[in-house]
């Protein structure tokens, strides 16, 4: 697995035997920006893909890198800057295949294609809302959620197209840290945090068909105070 993190984005491969994890050396994405928003996901077994922000000192605009992984060494392509009109804040990326991947970065989305550790870039494409989770559903369809109200939106992709689907309340709950993951090509997972002071970790499962959400009932998975983060 990889393991991004840091002021100055860095990544790293870990390799897992058992229970047992050894990881490989750090290296830099970019030393000459500093980042809060950071995202990473695989594209196939040997190359991933990271988004973050290009810094909080600096521009902010939403940036990509591909990283290819042999072992537990990284060689990471050259940054490919996406958007130079906004400052992203959040950033998430989610892999649709190989070598195409969806970044959605503030109130906008954009779809780029990967050759090696080059990166192609669509069009943005603009939301008017800012997206709190992402996930990929299969090769051309991805689903998004947003709002304090949990919403979600699937879209169709072609080539580097995006076709936004129509957005679907998923609970009149208000929420925060929310996090999205596909179970399937016509499923997926949202889960939230209650913000109604009780602060519960609740799950919704909805179903998918083209465009169309079928939500699921609310179900509270512990009667915890969770904080204002959960993943999924």
């Amino acid at each position: 697995f990889v393991l991004v993190t840091g002021w100055v984005p860095t990544d790293v491969v870990c390799s897992v035997s058992g229970t047992t994890i050894t990881c490989g050396s750090p290296l830099t994405i970019n030393s000459s920006y500093q980042t809060d928003y950071i995202s990473v996901a695989a594209l196939d077994s040997s190359h991933f893909v990271v988004g973050y922000q290009s810094g909080v000192t600096t521009s902010g605009h939403p940036y990509a890198v591909v990283g290819s992984v042999s072992g537990t060494s990284i060689s990471n392509g050259s940054p490919n800057s996406l958007d130079t009109t906004v400052s992203a804040v959040p950033e998430f990326v989610a892999a649709l295949s190989p070598t195409r991947f969806v970044e959605a970065y503030g109130t906008k989305l954009i779809v780029a294609t990967v050759s090696g550790t080059t990166i192609s870039k669509g069009s943005p494409v603009s939301l008017g809302i800012t997206t709190n989770a992402l996930a990929s559903l299969d090769s051309t369809h991805f689903v998004l959620v947003y709002g304090s109200h949990p919403t979600a939106m699937v879209s169709i992709v072609s080539g580097t197209t995006i076709a936004t689907g129509t957005p679907v309340a998923l609970t009149s709950d208000n929420s925060s840290g929310s996090s999205v993951a596909a179970l399937d090509s016509i499923h997926f997972a949202l889960s939230y945090v209650r913000n109604d002071g009780s602060y519960y970790p609740t799950q919704i499962v909805s179903a998918v068909s083209g465009t169309t959400i079928t939500p699921g009932v609310p179900t509270g998975l512990a009667s915890v105070n969770s904080g204002v983060t959960i993943a999924v």
